[in-house]
């Protein structure tokens, strides 16, 4: 009975597959790249890509910090593999897409079946974050995967399963998810840890606490990958770049709050972070 549902999980994985990448890849490079959060991670990665200088992003020759550096170097290594072009500026997307949709078909399908899994591969493609990233070269898919990655393992580790290694995942994924767009990998898996356990204690369920907080989810080990994969680039930089520190927060901090594209009044940075937590 068991090899037989391990063989139709199987059979209905290769079929995901099958019609799962060539919907998204079907016309990718049609629409011109147009968009400003695509031209950045577009023309950045390019130049990076011409000049061989994998470790500091320019765009338009103008030293470019604000932003964490994983999707210029995803995008490039995509121009390097397949050339310079829209659908290669958008195939990083697609593959973190894939690589989502095989995370949640894993967990799905062992919490509910395969009908249970595919419906939420459905719900996934199909909703706003789908319809919005999955096709477009931002850095929105590579960051959901990692957070979907960090949310999994650490509502694992809250349950108490797993060991060092599912605790160093953890922290990988956290870090990972930093690197490729800042505080809302580490802000969106923890807060939704807390809100968890907020409910928990509500509902009565008191898991037993064998081991501290800290302990359970990272550790000493987990809090250096941590730390190696979220700051290491930028421990780097502000090392061969001492001058660097005072350009990246200053124009970091104008970008996104002063007079960038991101400046926008207070209620709607609420109504977006409930929109984009949900």
């Amino acid at each position: 009975m068991r090899r037989s549902v391990v063989k139709n999980s199987l059979k209905a994985a290769v079929l995901l597959c099958a019609l799962l990448l060539p919907a998204l890849l079907w016309g990718l490079g049609e629409r011109p790249v147009h968009k400003i959060q695509e031209v950045r991670i577009a023309e950045t990665a390019r130049e990076m890509f011409a000049s061989g200088d994998w470790l500091v992003p320019r765009y338009n020759g103008e030293l470019r910090l604000q932003k964490p550096p994983l999707p210029y170097w995803l995008t490039a290594v995509s121009y390097r593999l397949a050339g310079v072009d829209a659908t290669a500026t958008r195939l990083p997307a697609v593959l973190f897409a894939f690589f989502s949709a095989l995370l949640f078909w894993n967990t799905l399908s062992r919490a509910g079946g395969i009908a249970f899994a595919a419906n939420g591969i459905l719900v996934l493609i199909v909703s706003y974050i789908g319809l919005r990233y999955f096709r477009s070269g931002e850095a929105d898919a590579v960051l959901l995967f990692f957070v979907s990655c960090a949310c999994l393992l650490g509502f694992s580790l809250r349950d108490g399963h797993g060991g060092a290694q599912r605790r160093s995942l953890f922290a990988l994924a956290l870090g990972l998810g930093f690197l490729s767009k800042g505080p809302a990998a580490l802000a969106i898996p923890l807060l939704a840890l807390v809100a968890s356990a907020w409910i928990d204690r509500l509902a009565g369920h008191r898991p037993p606490a064998t081991r501290s907080v800290f302990a359970n989810y990272l550790g000493i080990p987990g809090l250096v990958l941590l730390f190696c994969a979220a700051f290491g680039w930028y421990a780097w930089i502000l090392w061969k770049m001492p001058d660097a520190a005072q350009h990246f927060l200053g124009r970091q901090v104008d970008e996104t709050f002063v007079s960038g594209t991101h400046a926008k009044p207070l209620w709607w940075y609420l109504a977006h972070w409930f929109e984009f937590f949900a």
